[in-house]
């Protein structure tokens, strides 16, 4: 019984050596010096509510292009409370996504209508018949340097609808995104319930401990 306590010890005095300078010159190895199991997980850069300085400049100026071209822009926060509204609910508040079908499909603000200038013919008629109807068009694309949301804009314009309805989401997608603001994806048809669902959850993240 003592031989074998005596290699046991033999086998515990050379190995641990060893696994230390092992684990030292693996790029695998375990780093002691990190904490493997931290009390909280780091938010995502999308939940950040400071936007960059270079963006918040690509908003500013595309604030000053909106004028020019005789289009009135609107703020997050606006954007935000005009989601609860029940114009919003009933159509005569109506968005629309000026982007294309992928970047709509992977996120998109609730119940807009997608519209793509550069292809005005997939969507033209059912956009036109909303804005006929809608009180305020909101228009948006990804914000910043982006131009597209200002292009659709005119184009409808063009088609009869009045200028004084629209109003250009300047931070536009780019923005809602780095301001931690959530999104519905997939086709409208399930908008609404999906955009109840999230903010079901939001309401139920903010009471909770």
């Amino acid at each position: 019984m003592r031989v074998a306590w005596l290699e046991w010890l033999f086998v515990l005095g050379l190995g641990l050596p060893l696994a230390v300078v092992l684990n030292h010159h693996l790029d695998s190895g375990i780093d002691i010096t990190r904490d493997y199991f931290p009390d909280s997980i780091p938010q995502s850069p999308a939940a950040s509510k400071i936007q960059p300085a270079d963006f918040q400049a690509e908003v500013r100026e595309a604030i000053s292009r909106l004028e020019r071209k005789g289009f009135s822009a609107l703020s997050m926060d606006q954007v935000w409370f005009l989601l609860g509204s029940e114009e919003w609910k009933t159509e005569q508040i109506v968005l629309i996504d000026a982007r294309n079908e992928a970047a709509y499909a992977a996120g998109h603000l609730p119940l807009a209508y997608r519209f793509d200038h550069y292809h005005p013919e997939e969507h033209l008629d059912e956009v036109l018949a909303a804005c006929l109807v809608a009180s305020q068009i909101i228009v948006y694309c990804n914000g910043g340097q982006c131009e597209d949301s200002e292009f659709a804009a005119a184009y409808l314009r063009d088609m009869g609808i009045e200028t004084s309805k629209f109003a250009v989401l300047a931070e536009g997608m780019n923005g809602w995104l780095l301001a931690g603001h959530p999104v519905v994806l997939g086709d409208r048809q399930d908008d609404l319930i999906e955009w109840e669902t999230i903010l079901g959850n939001i309401e139920l993240e903010v009471v909770q401990p």
